[in-house]
């Protein structure tokens, strides 16, 4: 009997130790967690993104986790790209957005225009049978 309380005993202790180092680590991994959330919190846009109210745009094919606002708007990479090419050039209507996109067909780009304007980040204006498309003045920052 007196062996199995030291084996028991040993055991306990072992455990106890190997609790503690447990303990420990996950102390460590909350402590780094927390010094990435502060570093994510202050952190500054990037020199290639730009910031449109409602709108974040990166120049980055690759997806990021970043906190969002609930009234940010998230675009595909081609409306980024939508945006981007009308922030260079002015106005622009769905033909030159077919052409820049080597989309075979100007309804695409239409449809994608069209939805850019009813989310209020882009503005319409008709001349003749071409419907231009600008930046909303409104929803610039940094203008």
């Amino acid at each position: 009997m007196n062996s199995q309380n030291i084996a028991k005993k040993q055991e306990q202790e072992s455990l106890i130790i190997l609790l503690q180092k447990l303990e420990q680590k996950i102390e460590n991994i909350e402590n780094r967690i927390t010094k990435i959330e502060q570093k994510l919190g202050t952190s500054e846009p990037r020199q290639n993104e730009q910031n449109i109210e409602g709108v974040w745009v990166s120049n980055s094919n690759s997806p990021t986790s970043l906190p969002i606002k609930s009234d940010t708007i998230l675009l595909s990479p081609i409306d980024e790209k939508i945006i981007q090419i009308i922030g260079m050039r002015g106005a622009v209507c769905a033909e030159d957005i077919q052409k820049e996109l080597k989309y075979k067909g100007q309804n695409a780009a239409s449809a994608r225009l069209a939805r850019l304007a009813s989310l209020n980040i882009l503005k319409k204006k008709q001349a003749g049978r071409r419907v231009y498309y600008t930046l909303n003045s409104y929803s610039r920052q940094g203008d």
